[in-house]
């Protein structure tokens, strides 16, 4: 696939700011260090500036009261920034000293101000941030360093006040270091607060103090961490895999630390991590201003949120991004749980004007392949066609669902095929994917994904984008591997195609190992639909889908209410966030499953088209009626293997018809097409040809009856996070702005989970791994947190 122009340039100058010194040194200069320093001018300028001003009257409010901590802090953090920003922007000696007031809390208590229950042994004998495993290190342990930091010479605060404070720095940081829950997953909500937590002490302290030097060595060594993924694992592309509740905060973290280490001669480390997410936002923002909803969520459908891209305008992404980021956040709103990042963001910057990047013939598709995510769109209308395909491995952090395959078709606003899965609901059997049923031969929880596999086998590996049409191919077989490491699932492959605006193929090939061994199509709507032979319908809204089965030649579907009832969280349970349907067609008997799907979003009253499918040359040739007509040709082989060249296949000689075959060799293309009676019969090779569109496996080309016209297409090509996932610290960028497509979802970031969970009875279990029992404990924690999450601020915790 080939970045525009304009995508290219902004990614290659993201890329080449900010090269980390070789010997950097914590930092010995005046305080404030982290990130205040340098803005406390802009802040005074600009302190009429909503994010500023807001901040200045939100302290004022709460002057004369003293409030409790809120969850695990978050109420003392907010009061003890805000009344920071608000002290630099007016030098009212008054918001200082309520700042103080809130950082001493947040040194020495734990739910009340002079409670003394935090500090490092007032929680139960405990340090505070040991709460829920260490959650609190994002809160007390990150905001007990930045007060450090930023207060250093406030009203009321000595050099007694400042040495309690490093020393409680150093005792947090141990102790999340040895006993932390997931401290190295960098991918993880966990991570983020440590991490964060550990630069703002490294930089807090610096030279003042010899602990300086360990904080800053161990910021160091966690940021290489860090760079791994995001050069080659699951933070490659900007999503986030537990989803964007957490990834809001989490991805925060990350920029906000990447900024400061930038302003204490560290070098940012963030850089394209931050153009990626800004891009990842806009293109997983739906009609309606909702947003991609995959990993956990309290609240459906996803409200987009703004935290992240606001931190990201901290480190300046240079144009155009950087004013796509300022009109996002002016779209969206203020939705940070962190304010403070608003008001210096907004300080910081120059007089970055909003730009739309609805309106900047940009691409319509965005790969982000850390997460194995790809959002696409028919435009940037309301009334547009969003659609979304996943295929990444499991991570060993949580809230991650176990949804490698699933898909979701909106129109408009109108949710068409959706996830079901409420807040810690991790089974596939909520997703549009697979369902494999071994009775328990092999699997923990048949008939569900496990966790197991090899993550770098659980992937995106081809993805292109041709204008008319959107290609990305799953390969997931390695989602169904338990936690005893055995699996019933030798191959499962997902060619799914969107052709704009609005149809989207799905093939899929599944092979087992037994043929008593059960593969179910899964497909959930939020309406009940009607099943009409090979047809099932569902109307939502003013928008109707149709999806038409094609393979099997005879199946049956049949439809499930959801929720179902029974099982654990958070492996086994079906909680749904509303009642729902699961439309299910199994097959059994063989050893190898085959499906083609066409789904339609259409306005309510429309037909859809019909739709045929003809095996021919070793690819499934489907035929999709219209004017335009469309024919798209994938593969019928149960492997990951390409087509041959050279691939001859005929088809019905329309006045019409749009051509996308997907999974060739190569990446240049040439066509011949010669009249067959009522058929065109069409032979490919490889070579170029002006009046094929080629990128890399894929050739698309428009006919005009048996003649070949002019290729196919719309405005803007495929944007991603530089494509070859996986696959260098570049992201794979070739020098000319092209980019390859095989991909590995996270096979540098981390080790896998080890376990799955479904709606279903437990079958015989072998003894699990080390890795397994690491994942029964990670189920374990997270049922009993599960317990208290209403308690959560949203993209907190």
């Amino acid at each position: 696939m080939k970045i525009p122009a304009v995508f290219a340039v902004s990614f290659a100058v993201a890329s080449l700011v900010h090269a980390s010194p070789a010997n950097a040194a914590p930092p010995s200069g005046a305080h404030p260090r982290f990130l205040l320093g340098n803005a406390k001018a802009q802040l005074v300028a600009k302190k009429t500036e909503p994010e500023i001003a807001g901040l200045v009257s939100k302290c004022a409010g709460k002057a004369g009261s003293t409030i409790a901590s809120g969850y695990q802090g978050w109420d003392w953090v907010t009061q003890m920034s805000t009344c920071t920003i608000a002290w630099y922007a007016t030098g009212d000696a008054a918001h200082a000293t309520q700042a103080v007031k809130y950082w001493r809390a947040l040194l020495d208590d734990n739910t009340s101000v002079g409670d003394k229950g935090g500090g490092a042994t007032g929680y139960g004998g405990k340090p505070i941030v040991s709460q829920d495993d260490g959650y609190s290190m994002r809160t007390y342990g990150a905001y007990g360093a930045l007060g450090l930091d930023w207060l250093y010479d406030a009203p009321g605060v000595d050099e007694t006040l400042r040495q309690h404070a490093r020393d409680l720095l150093v005792t947090w940081h141990n102790w999340y270091a040895s006993s932390g829950y997931l401290n190295d997953v960098p991918e993880s909500n966990y991570f983020t607060g440590y991490f964060l937590a550990t630069w703002a002490a490294a930089i807090a302290v610096g030279t003042d103090a010899p602990s300086g030097n360990t904080l800053w060595d161990s910021a160091s060594s966690l940021t290489d961490r860090v760079k791994t993924s995001m050069q080659s694992g699951f933070l490659l592309g900007g999503d986030w895999i537990e989803g964007s509740q957490y990834g809001e905060l989490a991805a925060s973290s990350l920029l906000v630390a990447s900024a400061a280490a930038a302003e204490n001669g560290y070098g940012a480390f963030a850089d394209k991590y931050a153009h990626d997410v800004v891009l990842f936002h806009l293109h997983a923002l739906q009609p309606g201003d909702k947003f991609f909803d995959n990993g956990d969520h309290e609240d459906h459908p996803v409200d987009a949120a703004s935290g992240s891209v606001w931190a990201a305008m901290l480190s300046a992404p240079a144009a155009p991004v950087s004013g796509w980021a300022q009109q996002y956040v002016t779209r969206i709103g203020d939705s940070s749980p962190t304010p403070w990042v608003r008001a210096v963001a907004k300080a910081k910057s120059t007089t970055w004007a909003p730009a739309d990047w609805t309106t900047a013939n940009g691409p319509l598709s965005y790969l982000s392949s850390g997460t194995g995510t790809v959002v696409a769109r028919s435009g940037w209308g309301e009334d547009a066609v969003w659609v979304s395909f996943q295929s990444a491995g499991r991570s060993d952090a949580g809230h991650q669902h176990n949804d490698a395959g699933h898909f979701e078709i909106f129109r408009g606003k109108d949710a068409l095929a959706i996830t079901t899965a409420d807040y810690g609901t991790w089974s596939s059997a909520n997703n549009n994917t697979f369902l494999v049923d071994d009775g328990g031969r092999n699997s923990n929880y048949p008939p569900c994904q496990g966790a197991s596999g090899d993550p770098s086998k659980v992937r995106i590996s081809r993805f292109a984008d041709v204008n008319v049409a959107v290609w990305a191919r799953g390969e997931f077989g390695d989602s169904y591997v338990s936690n005893h490491g055995k699996s019933s699932v030798q191959t499962a492959l997902r060619d799914w195609v969107y052709l704009r605006p609005n149809l989207v193929v799905v093939s899929d090939r599944v092979v087992v190992d037994q043929p008593s061994v059960s593969v179910t199509f899964a497909l959930h709507t939020s309406k009940q639909p009607t099943i009409t032979g090979s047809e099932l319908t569902a109307d939502v809204g003013g928008s109707h889908m149709s999806s038409q089965t094609l393979l099997p030649a005879t199946s049956t579907r049949r439809t499930v209410n959801e929720p179902t009832g029974g099982g654990d969280a958070p492996w086994s349970n079906n909680d749904t966030y509303a009642p729902a349907f699961r439309a299910e067609e199994k097959v059994s008997g063989a050893t190898t499953a085959n499906f083609v799907h066409v789904l339609s979003a259409l306005a309510t009253g429309a037909t859809a088209p019909a739709s045929s499918i003809d095996v021919q040359s070793g690819a499934r040739v489907i035929h999709i009626a219209g004017d335009p007509s469309h024919v798209v040709v994938v593969a019928d082989a149960a492997s990951a293997a390409d087509l041959t060249l050279p691939l001859s296949y005929s088809v019905p000689n329309d006045p019409h018809q749009d051509h996308g075959v997907f999974g060739l060799p190569g990446k240049n293309f040439a066509v011949s097409v010669t009249a067959d009676g009522t058929n065109c019969k069409i032979t490919l090779t490889a070579g170029t040809d002006p009046k094929v569109t080629s990128t890399d496996a894929t050739a698309a080309f428009h006919l005009d009856g048996c003649a070949v016209g002019t290729p196919p297409g719309l405005p803007g090509n495929p944007e991603g996070d530089g494509g070859a996932p996986g696959n260098g610290a570049d992201g794979g960028v070739g020098a000319d702005g092209s980019t390859t497509t095989t991909t590995t979802n996270g096979a540098n970031a981390t080790d896998a989970a080890d376990d799955s969970g479904c709606t279903c009875s437990v079958g015989p279990v072998s003894v699990p791994s080390p890795r397994g029992f690491a994942l029964i404990a990670v189920g374990l924690a997270f049922v009993a947190r599960r317990a208290v999450r209403r308690e959560r601020r949203s993209g907190s915790r």
